[in-house]
């Protein structure tokens, strides 16, 4: 469980293992084999294709499995501690890229002063997610209530929270200082971001380390989001 990317688990799961890490160190190889195939199969967080990390060195075949074609690591406990630190600082940065681009746009001098701190950088924690970066963008107390920033946010509490912000939804277009926030087809929030002006919000894509609080434009999150409907909230 790492880091939250386990509820990206197909629902083809039944089962989860919870077992030391010796457990899967002592398995037979062939049954070694069948549980990491498939982990690979199910979506398991920390495996990932062995061309993304060739340039690391060579991993333990054990470690390494075949799977239409494509070689996978799976990375154990065991694996991982065996890693030297220079290695799993260029392993970290890797993956963070495939969450994030690490581009960003510049930091308007318009920016609320309380939201410059966590612009385009990375939280030290995770759990921090879209929604509580989007309240303690409207905050209008940001010493007291920065905590809600690191915190992950439920889509009921946040559309409450905008609700005792006089924050109505309209059906104008974005302008600095609203809310927009993408809804699915039952109208469940599943993300937002702060407009700050023009075409500029304050946004965050997901509540793992390697998202991080940015600068984006629209069309950025156009898409990224264009599966789900956005709306528009604004202070009355």
């Amino acid at each position: 469980m790492n880091s939250y990317t386990y509820w990206t688990i197909t629902k083809d799961a039944a089962f989860v293992i919870v077992a030391p890490p010796k457990w899967v160190t002592a398995l037979a190889a062939e049954k070694k084999e069948v549980l990491f195939k498939r982990q690979v199969e199910l979506g398991r967080g920390l495996t990932g294709p062995l061309s993304l990390f060739s340039s690391f060195g060579t991993f333990p075949q054990e470690y390494v499995i075949e799977l239409d074609g494509e070689q996978h690591v799976i990375m154990q406990r065991v694996l991982w501690e065996s890693l030297p630190k220079e290695a799993k600082e260029e392993m970290l940065c890797t993956i963070a890229q495939q969450f994030d681009a690490w581009d960003a746009r510049p930091i308007p001098s318009t920016l609320p002063a309380h939201l410059v701190p966590y612009a385009n950088t990375f939280a030290t924690t995770p759990g921090a997610n879209c929604l509580a970066a989007a309240l303690f963008a409207i905050c209008t107390e940001p010493e007291l209530e920065e905590w809600i920033i690191q915190e992950w946010v439920h889509d009921q509490t946040f559309a409450e929270k905008l609700r005792l912000a006089s924050f109505a939804k309209t059906e104008e277009r974005f302008k600095g200082g609203d809310v927009v926030a993408w809804v699915n087809e039952e109208g469940v929030i599943q993300h937002a971001a702060y407009c700050i002006e023009d075409d500029l919000f304050f946004n965050k894509n997901g509540q793992i380390f390697f998202n991080p609080w940015k600068i984006v434009d629209w069309a950025e999150l156009e898409q990224n989001w264009d599966q789900f409907t956005p709306q528009v909230y604004r202070k009355i």
